[in-house]
């Protein structure tokens, strides 16, 4: 955690600098060598998926951080379809008050980015869309993902830095202590991933596997 700490350029001493070299150092590429730096930068716009009282409990610990702001996204069903419900939760120490509330017709089918640059990929009856496209310019940002929601919405083998997919108490309360630290700028190594048959480098989204 130490070489990627001074990778990063954080404080190890501090412990919003602890939980973000140990989030990061868990999104590294393995088996590749670093070629140039990413950078990452998050304001704290955190949404947080799910089924259950889980998701909303998690949301509503999360919102109690000044540095974050807290849109739950609960997945359910209206009258046996699909369907997806907003909620921007409140701060209660700062009397934040909430300024989302929305239904949206349809499912969400993965989720695509990376830390500072989130979306969320929506099949609704009309069309296949983003939730940024829906959300429009107010809210057009998704710095962080908690997913809750148990459906491997990201493909990839190596998760990107700022997605936790938890599902078990312990793992939960772990990305809960980690994410109030994952706001402000981040350096990242870029790798280049070597293999005798295919030789590919990562472009676009730093975390995908096309480019």
């Amino acid at each position: 955690m130490d070489d990627l700490a001074k990778q990063l350029k954080l404080d190890t001493h501090s412990s919003n600098g602890l939980a973000r070299a140990k989030a990061m150092e868990q999104s590294s590429v393995v088996q590749a060598e670093p070629t140039a730096l990413i950078n990452y930068s998050s304001t704290g716009c955190v949404y947080i998926l799910g089924h259950d009282d889980v998701a909303r409990q998690a949301a509503i610990q999360l919102a109690q951080h000044p540095n974050l702001d807290c849109t739950l996204v609960q997945l359910g069903t209206d009258n046996g379809n699909p369907c997806i419900k907003l909620e921007a939760i409140s701060n209660s120490t700062t009397d934040k008050q909430a300024e989302l509330s929305a239904t949206i017709q349809g499912s969400v089918t993965a989720i695509k980015g990376y830390l500072g640059n989130f979306d969320l990929l929506l099949d609704t009856p009309r069309e296949q869309t983003t939730l940024r496209e829906v959300l429009g310019a107010s809210r057009s940002r998704i710095d962080i993902v908690l997913d809750l929601s148990n459906a491997e919405l990201v493909s990839s083998e190596t998760k990107p830095p700022g997605y936790y997919a938890v599902a078990d108490e312990a793992a939960i309360q772990n990305a809960l202590d980690e994410i109030p630290g994952m706001t402000g700028e981040f350096e990242k190594p870029k790798y280049f991933l070597y293999n005798p048959d295919i030789c590919q480098e990562m472009g676009g989204d730093p975390f995908s596997n096309e480019g």
